[in-house]
């Protein structure tokens, strides 16, 4: 689902909504951070995952869009790898 917020050349909002259509579909793995106690944000973690067909890793940002964000979730297509061997969280306070 997309939200849009237009101001010219007149104001206006819109809404999309997209829907895969794809018949063959994969595997994925996804992980959603959340704020600490003491107010450790999850912005700026760093999530490496490992499994059989290599090593991936993905970093919470939001905001780093012109006039958009993005959630706390960071998803990953795993194609056919049907198991995830590590994952490793680091935050932005060097702790795992």
């Amino acid at each position: 689902m997309l939200t849009t917020f237009e101001a010219w050349p007149e104001t206006k909002q819109t809404l999309r909504i997209y829907r895969n259509n794809l018949t063959e579909t994969g595997n994925w793995i996804g992980f959603r951070l959340r704020e600490e106690g003491g107010g450790t944000s999850p912005v700026g973690a760093t999530i490496t995952l490992r499994h059989a067909g290599g090593i991936v890793a993905r970093q919470i940002v939001t905001g780093d869009s012109y006039r958009s964000q993005q959630a706390n979730t960071i998803h990953f297509g795993l194609g056919s790898v049907t198991q995830v061997e590590s994952v490793e969280i680091r935050w932005m306070n060097g702790r795992r």
